[in-house]
């Protein structure tokens, strides 16, 4: 990166720091950045960059060059980092910080070979930063791309992981001013940007847009914007890169609990038990899925009523008269007819060539709603079937309606198994290619 491209970063990083330490908690800001509003210092002269390159000898990285010829260290960098070091102040964290070595480095390397060991990483790394909540940033000399970057770590013991690694110093910084964002909701111009593309993004994915959109929200929910990141998990699961929003539950949605939220019982709750089902009898799983009471004797306080939620709408599956709501009247009947049809036909009756896994659970299939049952594949005329059903809810697509401002596709297409096995990953970006309402 360089100097041009630093100054506008660091002077936005430092607006939206001092937006969040006046309207939230934390230390006082030092006088200094209340009169400047910047976080860092004056510049270093190439003589003085020169000088700690002869001191360490090596040449530093191009990305810390620049910085340091726009500020000369900086202050805050990040929730845990306090202060990253001068041109003076840089050194070898077994110089500087042995102790990182010494206490983190050999639990680390417990049954790591050598390839994975930190305690040489550590030894041989370029200390960045100054102080911080039981946090380091530091640079691998020896970890060099073609732009003669060297690759980036932030380890803090809390984490309970290992170093973290960034391609570059400047990947590193952009990822400690996205935290401050996630961490702190400074509000400033940064935020509303943020506001303004996600609703653009929001827009264009109803226009049947994907990649670009999906790419807004990606980026938008590292910032921490819960509604993009609803948004982007939306639209994942109709690519089939995940099966539930798993990894939403219990954090909330715009503050509030995402058991308040108008998706929630009717699109994301069936799609919670289907990854409950999913893990049960062994097939492919999000990550942090939630299971039931039954495999958590102990779970966390937060997330013992999702539980309780997903365990009374599991009891609800299991009555004779229970079907999938697939929201608007309209389309729900056109999703319904399909389903109907496809119930109908020969191979999808007579259950040919279906294949259930076995369930690893104490729930045998009997006890659960048939309709919510996995299944894991399909032979040649089952499939011709579900081929010939997916015209029919292709059509039905643009009739759908969301549910809120940010429900931008019909996730609980997922949540009925002959839908499920009907959309393949390039369907369900023919959906979303599909313009929608909510425009």
């Amino acid at each position: 990166m360089e100097r041009r491209q630093w100054r506008p970063m660091l002077e936005r990083w430092s607006e939206d720091w001092i937006s969040a330490r006046r309207s939230g908690p934390g230390p006082p800001l030092d006088e200094e950045v209340v009169r400047t509003g910047w976080l860092g210092f004056e510049p270093a002269t190439p003589e003085r960059i020169a000088e700690a390159q002869e001191r360490l000898g090596c040449t530093l990285p191009p990305s810390l060059r620049e910085f340091f010829l726009v500020t000369d260290g900086w202050r805050d960098a990040g929730p845990f980092v306090y202060g990253l070091a001068g041109t003076g102040e840089i050194g070898w964290l077994r110089d500087l910080d042995a102790h990182w070595i010494d206490s983190f480095g050999e639990a680390y390397d417990d049954g790591a070979d050598d390839e994975w060991a930190v305690s040489p990483l550590l030894r041989r790394s370029l200390q960045i930063s100054t102080d911080g909540d039981l946090t380091v940033l530091f640079l691998d000399p020896e970890d060099v791309n073609e732009a003669g970057e060297w690759a980036a770590y932030q380890l803090s013991s809390w984490s309970g992981m290992g170093p973290e690694r960034y391609e570059s110093f400047r990947e590193l910084m952009y990822d400690l001013f996205v935290s401050v964002h996630r961490l702190e909701r400074p509000q400033g111009t940064t935020r509303r940007e943020l506001e303004a593309e996600v609703e653009q993004a929001r827009l264009a994915a109803l226009h049947g847009e994907v990649d670009g959109p999906l790419e807004t929200f990606t980026e938008a929910a590292r910032f921490g914007h819960e509604q993009a990141e609803l948004m982007q998990v939306q639209m994942q699961i109709m690519l089939g890169e995940m099966h539930a929003p798993s990894r939403l539950a219990p954090p909330a949605v715009g503050r509030e609990p995402l058991t308040r939220h108008p998706m929630f019982e009717r699109e994301l709750l069936p799609l919670l038990l289907t990854e409950q089902l999913r893990s049960e009898v062994g097939l492919p799983v999000s990550q942090n899925v939630i299971r039931s009471p039954d495999h958590h004797k102990h779970p966390p306080a937060q997330m013992l009523p999702l539980q309780q939620m997903i365990a009374d709408y599991r009891a609800k599956t299991r009555r004779t008269d229970f079907r999938l709501d697939f929201g608007e009247p309209t389309f729900d009947r056109a999703v319904q007819t399909v389903l109907g049809r496809l119930r109908q036909a020969p191979a999808i009756r007579d259950r040919e060539g279906f294949v259930q896994p076995r369930p690893r659970s104490i729930y045998p299939f009997p006890t659960v709603g048939e309709s919510m049952l996995p299944v894991h594949s399909v032979g040649p005329a089952a499939q011709e079937a579900l081929d010939q059903a997916w015209q029919e809810l292709r059509a039905a697509i643009p009739l759908w309606r969301p549910l809120s401002h940010d429900h931008i596709a019909p996730i609980i297409l997922r949540a009925d198994p002959l839908l499920t096995l009907m959309i393949t990953p390039e369907r369900g970006r023919e959906i979303l290619a599909i313009p929608r309402s909510g425009q």
